[in-house]
This record gives C-alpha cells, structure tokens and sequence, in this order.
C-alpha cells in the first residue's frame, strides 16, 4: 500500500513538474521579448547603466542552467523512462555535474519490438558512465545488438560524454 502511495506521489511530482516546465517556458519567452523591448528603449535612451544591469540580471536569471534542469522531460510519456531520467539527473546535478538532456520529440509509445527493460538497462547504463565518467561501456553495448531498429552512439570529446539513441 506504502508502495502504491509512492508511486502516485510521484506520478503526482512528475505531472506538476511538467506543468512547471511549461510554465517556465512561456514565461521566459515572454519575458525575453519584454526585456528586448525595454533593453532597446535604453539604448535609444543612452542609458547604459539600464542597458548594463538588463545584460546581468538576464544573464543571471534566464540563462541560469540551474533552472532547466529537466528540460523536456515532458515530451517523455513513459512513467519507467521518466522516472530513471528525472532520478539520473538529479543525481548528476547533486554531483555538481553539467549536463544537457534532450527530448525534443514526444514519445508516447515505444516501438512494439523493443523491451521496455532493455530500454531501461540501455539508458541507465548510459547516464552512470557519463556521470562516472567513463569513456568507454563494457559488454553492455551488446543489448542493442537484438534489433535491427536501433541505434546507439556513446562518444566523448571536450570532457562531455554523448549518447545517442534512434530506434525507427
């Protein structure tokens, strides 16, 4: 019974934190206009200190990387997926770790050929070496070897780690 609780708190969190995340996104586009149309009213103005202290606060407020932390994670509509994403980034980021997540596509239902497991394992294993470090998987690649339909890229360059998933 604790464990159903659990999982509709989280089904819960995960549903408010999407919401927040659309919200964020709107007020950000918002407010980038609404700034670029003040920032433009202090440079006809001559007003360079308004045009200075525009610069730092945007700089400091919008592109905080501490506020997009889970970008996108709304386009990921499977509860086993979302919650190893939003666990492996939350984890990254207590590590102190900089990252960029991706899912720009929405993902509803999973090709009927793949295991939801596989998928899991795949990922998981991903996000521990990159926020290990590693540079390169053992014998977990062999998972993707199963399907024809899939393809999978692990690289490092410039101290990040990429992954890279496409499964037609």
């Amino acid at each position: 019974m604790l464990k159903k609780q659990e999982q509709r708190n989280f089904k819960l969190y995960l549903h408010d934190l999407e919401d927040s995340e659309d919200r964020l996104r709107r007020f950000k586009h918002d407010y980038l206009n609404l700034l670029a149309t003040m920032w433009t009213v202090s440079v006809n103005n001559h007003d360079q200190k308004l045009v200075q202290e525009l610069t730092q606060y945007t700089e400091k407020q919008i592109n905080d990387e501490n506020s997009w932390h889970f970008k996108n994670l709304n386009h990921l509509h499977n509860d086993a997926l979302k919650s190893l994403v939003v666990n492996k980034l939350a984890q990254a980021n207590e590590l102190g770790i900089k990252y960029s997540f991706e899912c720009e596509k929405e993902i509803k239902v999973l090709p009927k050929n793949v295991k939801l497991f596989d998928l899991v394992r795949i990922i998981g294993i991903a996000f521990d070496n990159a926020i290990e470090e590693s540079e390169q998987l053992d014998n977990e690649r062999a998972i993707n070897d199963q399907y024809d339909n899939m393809f999978i890229e692990y690289s490092e360059k410039d101290n990040w780690f990429n992954f890279i998933m496409v499964i037609d």
